[in-house]
């Protein structure tokens, strides 16, 4: 994609399909991003995948709490 495009085109989403995600295209998007420049060449790029719906619950009850 063009990159004047894709700026002229951003948005923000907030209403997501309750469809899980293919692993391929979450293996893509980590891909996408970890190859994304950073100040200083630093790369603290740190991903977790996580597909656990109790595991996701906990993690949103801990960042609650951790953002007070």
């Amino acid at each position: 994609m063009d990159t004047i495009k894709a700026i002229e085109e951003r948005r923000s989403i907030r209403k997501y399909l309750n469809k899980p995600v293919e692993d391929e295209r979450i293996i893509q998007l980590v891909e996408s991003a970890r190859l994304a420049s950073f100040g200083s060449n630093t790369q603290p790029w740190h991903f977790n995948i996580v597909k656990s719906e109790l595991i996701k619950q906990k993690l949103v009850k801990y960042l609650i709490i951790s953002s007070g």
